[in-house]
């Protein structure tokens, strides 16, 4: 399966059918829009700072991915407009060369890959980020990634449940005032499988 084209039909807690598919280089204005929309918190807890918005670059970065080493899905719903960008939730492998989820390198194991999940706000506490973990999951085990580490601000005790119930055996560690996140990938079959 070309992972470009990846595309799953999903229910939210609240019944709602939403779409978790491959991000493609035409979402950047979706991504543009959406940021717009997030509270200052939630910007903070996926970047770990402050940021008013996304700069073109990073647009690209987001957006244009090889989808071996850097994979992304967007969760969609659709309203009056079509198509509504919910959440977005990536992959990096380690070691690849590529930035990590928050731009900077990082290296690792190449069987290892960082994740991190942004879902706006009206919509978090509907399984957005639990759906799009588990998809990615279920892709990084089609690419011989063996485990998935996040690293999560000790407040956002949302994210950190979204881990906890993953069914994935992890380990926690904190570093300073940030909590690094370790979960296993058991075999099992890969996506379209």
């Amino acid at each position: 399966m070309d992972l470009r084209e990846y595309r799953a039909t999903v229910t939210l807690r609240n019944g709602t059918p939403a779409v978790l598919r491959a991000i493609r280089p035409d979402d950047q204005e979706a991504l543009r829009e959406g940021f717009a929309l997030l509270s200052p918190s939630t910007v903070y807890h996926r970047f770990f700072q402050p940021k008013g918005q996304l700069t073109d670059a990073e647009l690209r970065y987001l957006t244009e991915l090889d989808f071996h080493d850097h994979v992304a899905l967007v969760a969609s719903i659709q309203n009056l407009a079509g198509e509504f960008v919910i959440g977005v939730g990536r992959m990096v492998r380690l070691g690849a060369g590529e930035a990590g989820v928050r731009g900077q390198e990082k290296p690792g194991p190449r069987d290892t890959a960082e994740v991190a999940f942004v879902v706006g706000d009206d919509f978090q506490g509907l399984g957005v980020a639990t759906q799009l973990l588990s998809h990615l999951a279920a892709i990084a085990r089609g690419l011989g990634i063996r485990t998935l580490t996040a690293e999560v601000l000790g407040d956002n005790k949302a994210m950190l449940a979204v881990f906890a119930h993953s069914g994935l055996p992890l380990t926690q560690r904190v570093i300073d005032g940030v909590i690094h996140v370790e979960m296993a990938l058991p075999d099992g079959p890969a996506p379209g499988a």
